[in-house]
């Protein structure tokens, strides 16, 4: 996700060059995961309590190779984006929200890491793997149009070399345990950091033991107001610049 919102930011600018090859460096992720399990997007592989099947050793070899393309390349693409000067005079400076701002309207995930916000579920609430493997959350201070491209561009890199030591460490296949009855009467709540930022998940059930009440929060539900922050005092041309700093769902605000 983060290589498609790379590619975005490129084409807003008018960069065709580097939008091109981290488009297609997207498609090769992605591409990864359709051969697991036949979706693009891995729908079908996790399910409640674990994955639905593990991965075989060609599957796993053939990740290692394409992650190491993709961060090799990744390198040439990233550093042609923003090392470039007339790239540069369009992302610094734009669309700011201030460390303060961001604290005040509770910006979460990348966009609060990119206002000097140091938010990140992983680091905060450790769970799962990120219990025993942890991750490096990086801040930026400036707020702007390039923090968000920097952070999401470091991202990118840490999220394959965190993935390529796990792929290194994965644990032995374990018994296929489907979720067993639920406690009734009961409430849980769930947090993980998703690309766009902390993703809260609040389940009830009744006297039953089944499902009553669903809720997702989406982290676009806080970070939109981010945005309607940044575009204040730009031009009417950077506003497609700022939408895709931050690159929100439209749907997501709704749940």
């Amino acid at each position: 996700m983060h290589l498609s919102t790379l590619s975005g930011v490129s084409i807003d600018i008018g960069f065709a060059l580097p939008a091109a090859a981290i488009g297609n460096l997207r498609t090769l992720a992605i591409n990864l995961t359709a051969d697991i399990c036949g979706s693009r997007f891995g729908r079908g592989w996790i399910i409640p309590g674990g994955v639905r099947f593990d991965a075989d050793d060609a599957w796993i070899q053939k990740a290692k190779n394409v992650l190491a393309m993709i961060r090799d390349k990744f390198r040439d693409a990233e550093s042609l984006l923003l090392n470039s000067a007339s790239a540069l005079s369009r992302l610094e400076d734009a669309g700011v929200v201030t460390s303060e701002a961001a604290r005040r309207i509770g910006l979460v995930g990348l966009a609060a890491r990119a206002s000097g916000v140091g938010r990140d579920v992983r680091v905060d609430f450790p769970y799962g793997m990120y219990r025993y493997s942890t991750v490096r959350s990086t801040v930026l201070e400036s707020g702007d149009v390039y923090a968000r491209t920097k952070m999401r561009s470091l991202e990118v890199q840490q999220s394959i070399e965190f993935t390529l030591e796990q792929l290194e460490n994965l644990p032995a296949p374990k018994p296929k345990n489907s979720v067993q009855n639920l406690r009734p009467d009961s409430l849980v709540v769930s947090l993980t950091e998703g690309h766009r930022g902390e993703v809260a998940q609040v389940l009830l059930t009744d006297a039953a033991g089944k499902l009553s009440r669903v809720k997702i929060k989406d982290p676009s539900f806080h970070n939109w107001q981010g945005l309607s922050i940044a575009v204040r005092e730009n031009g009417i041309s950077d506003f497609p610049l700022c939408n895709k700093s931050f690159d929100l769902s439209y749907a997501g605000h709704d749940l």
